[in-house]
């Protein structure tokens, strides 16, 4: 699915990995091989909601094996593990007694009878050398607060060493831990535990420049399963930044960019990502209807994922079985303003996918014209209506929304996109209109309307007609009979 805040771009695993993937050779010229050099940046330490945040567990018990730990306050430490590439790094939270706490009253259940009131948790230790002693690693310090009654601790961030190019770079992280309620009740610690949420969060991304397709992208390269392995799964997120638009993507294997396509390698011992033209004779031709902004396909036999920023009427790519994923298109209208169309993959059982024989062409069918499907619960005089709309390659469409002028440019800027709700209308079996309405949500799944039918209405059968109006691309009604 397309993220709503951000277009959405892959990157890819290069041809020399990809080779043992595919049952058919990618050819290209090594001179053609575009070398992307990632450096690390790190984000804001005082803004962490932009950043990618990961869960992680904590428990009471002290993991076996030999550790080296400080001297604890608290009678109730927590332990757990941050686990980078193939290194563990033992962190363990503690908390200092203190009375006279702002959360005296909201972390009673925290201390047991007789206790002195203890502050929330206000001490972690990190291995950061994984040498499985603490004793070398000072106490990280935390700001404590509340929020809305909830106690949270923010603790400062720490770097871990890790491997990249040849040597160690410092992967920032940060600790997060709150608790879900009040604690308001004496509880033992494994009952606590199950209300407090503790996030480990990344402020350490790649990024590097290029020129694709004649355009200066910028490319930044996110760890988002937070091992520490950059690139290494499909969860692993990779953000472009062209012509002031940008895209942020899963981690594929085929990427285009107009009318170019790529194979892509990510070579952390070097520190690089490498970048393959796909040329004859190895690749076919697919056909895509004009206008999409961004789209993504599977392929298959085996596996693989594709990614198409702007892409071209038609594109080198591998003989494959590809069904669609997902896609952005944008439509100007007469005001200025843009049209949003947005798309999921079709249901399973409604698309075989498109083959591209091997030599051959082959034409993916998606987007208008859109077909919208009246979907009525209930019985009597109140009625909830529904609407499901698919576009010709039977994906489901997830939204239609209008960008004003002023907002033109697609990237984090689609936040300010106004989903368009589609119409409903009543007609009666002379197909005359006796009453209209608009949906409340935008085509998603939540999409509704209630409806009371009139005691006066008698000139059934009755049906309920939805669809869009004023878009700029072709819509199709749909029509479904009232009970």
């Amino acid at each position: 699915m397309l993220s709503v805040r951000h277009s959405e771009v892959w990157i890819f695993r290069a041809i020399l990995a990809l080779a043992p993937l595919f049952p058919f050779p990618l050819t290209a010229a090594d001179s053609a091989v575009t070398e992307i050099r990632l450096t690390p940046v790190h984000g804001k330490t005082d803004d962490r909601s932009g950043h990618i945040r990961h869960s992680i567990t904590l428990n009471a018990s002290l993991p076996a094996g030999e550790w080296k730990l400080p001297d604890l306050q608290d009678r109730k430490p927590l332990f757990g593990f941050i686990t980078l590439g193939s290194a563990r790094h033992l962190i363990l939270v503690d908390r200092v007694p203190e009375t006279n706490t702002v959360f005296a009253d909201v972390l009673s259940g925290f201390t047991d009878a007789g206790e002195a009131t203890a502050s929330f948790f206000t001490r972690l230790y990190v291995d950061v050398n994984g040498n499985g002693s603490l004793l070398d690693d000072p106490p990280i310090p935390t700001s404590s607060r509340q929020q809305e009654g909830i106690p949270a601790a923010f603790f400062s961030p720490i770097s871990v060493p890790l491997p990249l190019g040849g040597a160690d770079i410092p992967y920032r992280l940060a600790l997060t831990i709150a608790a879900r309620t009040p604690a308001d009740a004496k509880l033992p610690t494994e009952e606590l535990l199950k209300r407090i949420s503790t996030k480990l969060v990344s402020l350490t991304r790649l990024e590097g420049s290029a020129t694709l397709d004649g355009k200066a992208c910028r490319l930044t390269l996110s760890d988002s399963d937070l091992n520490g392995d950059f690139g290494d799964t499909r969860r692993d997120m990779l953000s472009l930044a062209m012509n002031s638009a940008g895209f942020s993507v899963l981690f594929p294997d085929i990427l285009g960019i107009g009318p170019a396509t790529y194979s892509v390698e990510w070579k952390p011992d070097r520190g690089v990502l490498l970048l393959t033209p796909l040329a004859p004779p190895s690749v076919s031709t697919l056909a895509l209807p004009a206008g999409s902004e961004q789209l993504q396909l599977d392929g298959s036999a085996p596996a693989f994922r594709v990614a198409l920023i702007q892409p071209a009427a038609k594109l080198l790519l591998p003989p494959s079985t590809y069904t669609l994923a997902g896609y952005t298109i944008l439509r100007d209208s007469t005001n200025g303003n843009a049209w949003i169309l947005q798309a999921n993959a079709p249901p399973a059982h409604d698309s075989g996918g498109t083959v591209l024989p091997a030599g051959g062409e082959a034409s993916l069918p998606f987007g208008p014209p859109l077909q919208s499907t009246p979907i009525v619960r209930g019985t009597g005089q109140n009625l909830r209506f529904g609407v499901r709309t698919t576009g010709c390659g039977g994906e489901t469409v997830s939204r239609v929304a209008l960008l004003p002028r002023s907002r033109r440019k697609l990237s984090a800027d689609l936040q300010y996109a106004a989903s368009v709700a589609p119409f409903f209308r009543i007609v009666d079996k002379d197909d005359q209109t006796v009453a209209r309405g608009k949906f409340e949500f935008g085509c998603g799944g939540s999409c509704s309307a209630a409806w009371s039918r009139g005691v006066t209405m008698t000139n059934g059968p009755y049906s309920v007609i939805c669809g869009y109006t004023n878009a700029p691309f072709e819509t199709r009604e749909g029509r479904t009979v009232l009970p």
